[in-house]
């Protein structure tokens, strides 16, 4: 699945799940908030992702 997303769209933020980018309304440490649904960065995952939200 994450091979045919656009991958500047979406973000691979956990080993459960992708995430659009526009879809997310808040960062607070080790979580993602999709309006009101929270879902955790992986620790292999979050170095790459701040990276990419930092752009």
């Amino acid at each position: 699945m994450e091979e045919i997303l656009p991958p500047l769209s979406f973000a691979r933020v956990h080993k459960s799940y992708i995430v659009s980018m526009q879809a997310i309304t808040a960062i607070h440490g080790n979580t993602i908030e999709l309006e009101d649904v929270q879902l955790p960065i992986g620790s292999n995952y979050k170095e790459e992702f701040i990276k990419r939200i930092e752009r």
